[in-house]
């Protein structure tokens, strides 16, 4: 099996507005986005590009994003909207005195069908120990373009 590790922000959409800098990327959830003004949501477009991905190398999407922390039912439909029924498999699980790339490979030490993987994300690369020659880093102010889409789809089809 093939799998995306997702993130939202900065992958699905690019939204500018500042949030308060005293809490975490990592710690963004739904409630702290929305009581800073940011309401849920994903450009089509970079949802075309994840989707891409999944239609070139049939693969399955887990979300790493902060939104799995809580409202998971909604967040799981708002990407589902996007994509085919079955696409979000699920979600890494929050280990908050560990890593990003800590949280990848407890859920792949769950899930050892596994053959092929790749972790999208905007956050800096020491988040993600273990997992880093599978990580493509994605520029938050632009989304994922289409670079991101082919070196995904070549780490997923190596």
């Amino acid at each position: 099996m093939k799998v995306i590790f997702l993130d939202i922000d900065g992958v699905c959409n690019t939204f500018q507005k500042r949030i308060d800098p005293t809490i975490s990327h990592q710690h963004w959830t739904p409630e702290i986005l929305k009581a800073h003004g940011v309401e849920l949501g994903v450009r089509p477009e970079l949802m075309n590009q994840v989707n891409e991905i999944l239609t070139e190398v049939e693969a399955f999407v887990v979300i790493t994003s902060s939104w799995r922390l809580s409202e998971w039912e909604k967040v799981k439909g708002l990407i589902e909207d996007y994509l085919l029924p079955g696409d979000v498999i699920g979600k890494t699980p929050y280990l908050p005195e560990l890593t990003r790339g800590d949280e990848i490979l407890a859920w792949l030490k769950d899930n050892l069908d596994v053959t092929h993987y790749v972790v999208l994300d905007d956050s800096a690369e020491e988040n993600f120990p273990g997992v880093l020659d599978n990580f493509v880093r994605i520029d938050h102010h632009v989304g994922i373009s289409d670079d991101d889409v082919a070196k995904a789809v070549k780490i997923l089809s190596e």
